[in-house]
């Protein structure tokens, strides 16, 4: 069958076999299965290009075509890279209207990987009983496992990569200690998924990403990442401020266009995050939260804080004496904003304009 020897998958808890998927015979129960099915329905008939929409890595969203090979390509660059082979089990609950949950069953139906999909929920794990080798979720799915079950779910799984955002600093110290392989992954709808990884578990946890095999890494005048992605000069550049250690290996610093100028200086939100993170949590806070720039009549634009949740005036008065003991003066927040709830985009990411704009 097209390469692929399993004869169904299990789809929300029932066995729906693959000539019931490309005979259309299989009536999908939600708008997650009808996606599913209608690729894989594409794929198994041998459809050559794929139209997907862009998250806006590389500049505004737009549309562009896949081929079938560089989506082959990609999904064996990834089986390698995490020895996957065929007979094991993958869980597929990312949404496959975007090249995550696509790339997921491309992946499945090229390494020939068991198919178990589940509509994309904080908790996909709930009612699967049996072990899975490989599962890819977004930040916010591991920051809901993490706090509603204490990890107890990545139990069940052996390989986790995590994508499409920023991971909360928390969530990170917590997966250091689970039991299996899990990686934060780099990567976007024009580089076919993810190009590199990085390590968050255990002795081998690392800052760095390191590249899939046959990518390398250079920058551009601006210190933006460029991805090599084969032998072809097949290149794309991004809007990603990175410190490149090597070809392979890469540290990400944040986006070119989230730079913020405060007063004649130039800071990288996303790198003083990290920093601001780590010192917030030696000091025992658990916030969720993100910098950003806004209009200031001295500064031109002044460095503000977004917190998730509710936090009184005294608190920002106790966060803002700890940051002045650690950071650079024009790195402390001038003010903060509060948002009850972050606002996400259709793959999961922090809304940071929106947030900001319903933030008081």
């Amino acid at each position: 069958m097209h390469g692929y020897s399993f004869d169904h998958i299990v789809c929300n808890g029932r066995r729906v076999y693959i000539d019931h998927i490309t005979s259309s015979v299989e009536q999908a129960r939600d708008g997650f299965e009808s996606s599913l099915f209608h690729f894989m329905r594409q794929w198994l008939a041998g459809e050559q290009e794929f139209k997907i929409s862009t998250s806006g890595s590389t500049g505004p969203p737009k549309t562009i075509f896949i081929a079938r090979h560089q989506m082959i390509e990609s999904a064996q660059r990834t089986a390698e890279a995490l020895a996957l082979v065929a007979g094991q089990t993958a869980l597929v609950c990312l949404h496959t209207d975007f090249i995550a949950g696509k790339m997921m069953i491309v992946r499945c139906l090229t390494t020939d990987l068991k198919i178990i999909a589940v509509t994309p929920c904080s908790n996909p794990f709930a009612h699967i009983s049996v072990t899975i080798d490989f599962a890819a979720l977004v930040p916010l799915q591991v920051h809901d496992l993490l706090r509603e079950n204490n990890g107890h779910a990545f139990a069940k799984t052996r390989t986790v990569i995590i994508g499409g955002g920023a991971l909360d600093l928390a969530d990170v110290q917590r997966l250091k200690h689970l039991p299996c392989r899990c990686y934060a992954t780099y990567g976007m709808t024009e580089t076919v998924s993810h190009v590199a990884l990085r390590r968050l578990h255990g002795h081998d946890v690392s800052d760095a990403y390191f590249a899939l095999p046959g990518i390398s890494f250079s920058t551009d005048a601006r210190n933006c990442l460029i991805i090599h992605l084969d032998a072809r000069d097949n290149t794309v550049t991004t809007n990603d401020v990175v410190e490149l250690i090597d070809d392979k290996h890469f540290l990400w610093l944040g986006r070119w266009d989230n730079v913020i100028n405060t007063g004649g200086l130039k800071v990288i939100p996303e790198k003083l995050e990290a920093t601001i993170g780590r010192v917030l949590w030696d000091g025992g806070y658990r916030l969720r939260f993100f910098l950003a720039g806004i209009p200031d009549a001295r500064l031109g634009t002044k460095i503000v804080m977004v917190v998730e949740g509710m936090y009184s005036s005294h608190n920002f008065s106790a966060l803002t004496s700890l940051l002045k003991s650690t950071l650079q003066s024009h790195e402390v927040p001038k003010a903060y904003f509060v948002s009850a709830a972050f606002v996400l985009t259709e793959t999961g990411k922090v809304d940071r304009n929106a947030t900001l704009r319903l933030a008081n």
